[in-house]
């Protein structure tokens, strides 16, 4: 496994995965390019729009906030900088904000 580049938990097996955390996906960006929008798989966000957003509101976009997840308690913080209960209720709250309906990914 390895760490989000967004959100930091562990959550990526492969490149092109999709973190269930803040919903970014996983793309080999040097770090000296985390300030800039690749156009790739992320479109016109940079890793660092990226980290900004997630702190906001608890993902990478509003429009994704449907999807993410709070952190499963097995899964390891790079820095354990923040508590998965904190996660939870930034998503919560953001989703209340703008009437977005949690939904289930199959």
């Amino acid at each position: 496994m390895a760490f989000c580049n967004i959100c930091h938990y562990d959550t990526i097996e492969e490149e092109f995965d999709i973190c269930p955390v803040c919903f970014w996906e996983h793309e080999d960006i040097p770090e000296s390019e985390f300030g800039k929008a690749t156009g790739g798989p992320n479109a016109d966000l940079s890793v660092i729009t990226g980290r900004e957003n997630f702190k906001k509101f608890g993902a990478t976009q509003k429009r994704l906030l449907a999807y993410v997840v709070p952190p499963k308690r097995d899964w390891k913080h790079a820095a354990d900088a923040e508590s998965r209960e904190v996660i939870s209720k930034r998503q919560e709250a953001a989703r209340a904000r703008h009437g977005i309906k949690a939904e289930k990914l199959g």
